[in-house]
Order: structure tokens, then C-alpha cells, then sequence
């Protein structure tokens, strides 16, 4: 049976990483509901293959970011914000980031 592949996740700072792999430092730090949803949306991405296979949360680019961004609803005006995280960013032609082959993030921030 072949492996399923799996998003590689990494995380912008240690604090990051705590609020994101510590469920009760993630309630305490964002409240309950919102903890509950990063929980969800990285299970999302630790399930799917690459960056466009994650449908929930309104996933989208972030217009604007110096690297482009890519961001995750937790809730109204709270999101995940990741960015592709290989050597050689998977590029499209028009230079954007190919996030249908992107498997590896880093979680830069929850705004």
C-alpha cells in the first residue's frame, strides 16, 4: 500500500509552534473557539497533500505580502497565515507560487 504524502508543517517561532501543538496553551492564549479551529485547520493540512487540497477555513492568497502568503479563517477577523516553505518555491508562470504543489508550510502567524 502506497504512503499517503503528507504536508511537511514548520512554524515561524517556538512560541508558535507551543500555541499550536499545546491544545490548552492555544485556549488559554486565543479562547476556546479559536483554539478549536486552528486545531482543525492544521489538521487539515497535516491531512491533505498540498496547499490546494485544504478547503476550509477561506482559503486564499494574502494580497499585498513582500512573500506571498497564504491565510485560513479561524473565525470572523482571526486567520492562520502560511507561507510555502520548500528551497525552490513551486512557481507558476506568471511568478506566483504554485500552491497545488506546495507540501511544505511554515506557520507565520494567527492574525
Amino acid at each position: 500500500v502506497a504512503k499517503m504524502a503528507r504536508m511537511n508543517l514548520a512554524f515561524e517561532s517556538r512560541s508558535l509552534r507551543e500555541v499550536c501543538e499545546n491544545e490548552l496553551g492555544a485556549e488559554r492564549e486565543l479562547g476556546i473557539r479559536i483554539a478549536q479551529q486552528l486545531r482543525r485547520r492544521l489538521d487539515d493540512l497535516l491531512s491533505a497533500a498540498n496547499v490546494s487540497e485544504v478547503v476550509a477555513g477561506d482559503p486564499r492568497e494574502v494580497d499585498g505580502a513582500a512573500f506571498q502568503h497564504y491565510s485560513f479563517e479561524l473565525a470572523p477577523g482571526r486567520r492562520l497565515i502560511v507561507a510555502a516553505n520548500h528551497n525552490k518555491i513551486p512557481a507558476l508562470v506568471d511568478g506566483g507560487i504554485d500552491w497545488s504543489r506546495v507540501t511544505r508550510v511554515k506557520i507565520i502567524r494567527i492574525d
